[in-house]
């Protein structure tokens, strides 16, 4: 045998063991991908919920500023939304393209009465089109003492 075979043989990786751990290292980059991946839209859906949350939550106090003024209003009985311009806020009769909020108009606002004549419990829902492509709702009641 020639010196060159000889030290051919004892020198460095085989082919079979660089493709064994091109496989093992891929896997573990997959699988850390996959769970940043599920990590980064379940953050991402939280954010959501809590934009919704402070919609309603907003709705709720405007509303509740509102009522003195429009304590009788017949459109108290139906569903409605708060109009915010910078000069006013009102309540309106419920249209989805009115009551959309944010800028990109990602979140859909409506009030309504619920619960028998005379009682004063309101339902703030507010709809929009999850990450995930599903329809997405955060649902509050609350009681006026008017």
């Amino acid at each position: 045998m020639s010196v060159f075979s000889k030290s051919l043989g004892k020198a460095g990786d085989t082919i079979v063991e660089v493709l064994i751990a091109v496989v093992v290292v891929s896997s573990v980059l997959t699988g850390a991908f996959a769970i940043s991946n599920m990590s980064l839209k379940s953050i991402r859906m939280s954010q959501e919920r809590s934009e919704a949350q402070k919609l309603a939550q907003q709705a709720i106090e405007s509303f509740n500023s509102l009522l003195p003024s429009n304590g009788t209003s017949s459109i108290l009985n139906s569903e409605f939304c708060i109009k915010t311009t910078p000069s006013t806020t009102s309540l309106i009769a419920f249209a989805e393209s009115d009551c959309r909020d944010t800028p990109n108009g990602r979140y859909i606002t409506k009030i309504e009465r619920v619960g028998l004549t005379g009682t004063f419990t309101y339902k703030v829902t507010v709809n929009w089109d999850g990450l995930n492509g599903t329809k997405q709702e955060v649902v509050y009641y609350f009681k006026t003492a008017s």
